[in-house]
């Protein structure tokens, strides 16, 4: 390749910016020089630990720039100037360094870089907060030193507990139970899911919620069902006990309605017969505290003029059945009785005998001949029943016994 230069110019070949052939005049020939540029920074190898290597595009040699600030020991030793940078201002040849960040020194001397307007506390002291600042153009790093208002178990109320900080430089109380004050000026504590009432107002009931996180005392009021005696019947008695809000109903007697609408209270034992069926009564019964009405059917036997020995019926006193008038003789007669035990009872056959004896020889009585043992179950209310067993007259006859009264 040839190349033509004037005098005085200058020219490299393309990618060897180290070589430059220079066209000069020596005793006024123009000739050809060759200029070989020795570098003294070759390589990043040639550069300090705080320095950096560059080249441009159009030199031959690169140069080392100062990146990082330090400082020398006494020992001859290098240290790093922690917060700031080296830097060049626009058309200077020299930079210098420039403080970007706030060095923190903590514990047993450790290091935290902050940035303008950071705030940053270390993990094992959270009460001690490091701000980094900028005032009248230097950075300036301030300590803020927080005070806890709760520091133990003895700065929490009553109902609640202290837990200790996490993450952060203060404990705090945490209310783990319900405190509130009663109208009596009684301060009371309740847990969660507690429930608490006066034994002077019953009706108030005192319950610890949680809700959202936080517990809370909620006030209700009890509704009661029967609040006097007139939420009674007429067979029962208004009782409330000591200690409690709301009363009851005692059962004192039993009720009945007659077919009539008629109300008619019957005191435990009373036998009242239905005045429009003379063959059914009630009876007053009670069980295990219960009071209970039984109904009580009489059965009448079919009993005609034929089957009396004196060869005449007429009604029984209360109205219900036939019965033989009385005979002369001796017989045996068969009765529906109430049988009553233990406030249970139930009508049953009662057999009996009467009538007279005659004899001209010696006193003899209307007695019983043949007796077994017959038992019944009694109606206690309700399902309950209760067995009881009483003596049967099978038959009867005229005996050799003393008599009392009159004989015949």
């Amino acid at each position: 390749m040839n190349l033509l230069l004037a005098e005085g110019e200058t020219w490299s070949p393309s990618g060897n910016n180290c070589t430059k052939y220079l066209c000069t005049n020596v005793n006024g020939d123009l000739t050809t020089t060759v200029l070989e540029e020795a570098c003294v920074y070759l390589s990043e190898a040639d550069c300090a630990h705080n320095e950096q290597y560059q080249i441009s595009p159009d030199s031959c040699c690169g140069q080392c720039i100062q990146t990082s600030c330090e400082v020398a020991t006494a020992s001859g030793g290098i240290i790093f100037i922690q917060g700031t940078e080296y830097q060049i201002a626009s058309g200077q040849c020299c930079g210098h360094c420039v403080q970007t960040s706030c060095l923190v020194t903590y514990g047993f001397g450790e290091t935290k870089l902050l940035k303008v307007g950071e705030s940053w506390s270390p993990s094992d002291d959270f009460c001690h907060i490091y701000n980094c600042t900028l005032s009248q153009g230097q950075l300036i790093t301030t300590i803020t030193t927080q005070t806890c208002t709760v520091q133990s178990f003895a700065d929490c109320a009553l109902g609640q507990q202290y837990q200790a900080p996490n993450l952060e430089c203060c404990g705090m109380c945490v209310q783990t139970s319900c405190e509130f004050t009663t109208s009596k000026g009684v301060t009371q504590v309740l847990t969660e899911g507690e429930t608490w009432s006066s034994s002077d107002d019953a009706c108030t009931v005192y319950n610890c919620t949680r809700s959202q996180g936080q517990l809370s005392t909620a006030i209700s009021m009890k509704s009661c069902d029967v609040l006097s005696a007139s939420d009674c019947k007429a067979n029962e008695k208004y009782q409330i006990s000591s200690g409690q809000c709301c009363g009851h109903c005692i059962q004192t007697s039993c009720m009945v309605t007659t077919a009539s609408g008629q109300v008619q209270l019957l005191q435990e034992g009373q036998i009242m017969p239905d005045s429009n069926d003379k063959c059914t009564s009630y009876v007053c019964t009670v069980s295990q505290g219960q009071f209970s009405t039984v109904v009580q059917k009489k059965d009448c036997l079919n009993i005609t003029a034929g089957d009396c020995e004196s060869g005449s019926v007429q009604m029984s006193e209360d109205g219900c059945c036939h019965i033989c008038i009385a005979p002369k003789l001796c017989r045996r007669v068969v009765n529906n009785t109430l049988i009553t035990s233990g406030g249970c009872s139930i009508m049953a056959e009662v057999p009996y005998c009467e009538g007279y004896c005659e004899s001209l020889l010696e006193c003899e009585c209307c007695q019983e001949q043949q007796v077994t043992q017959r038992t019944v179950q009694l109606d206690c209310g309700g399902t309950s029943t209760m067995n009881y067993a009483y003596a049967y007259v099978e038959s009867c006859g005229c005996g050799p016994l003393p008599c009392i009264g009159n004989t015949t």
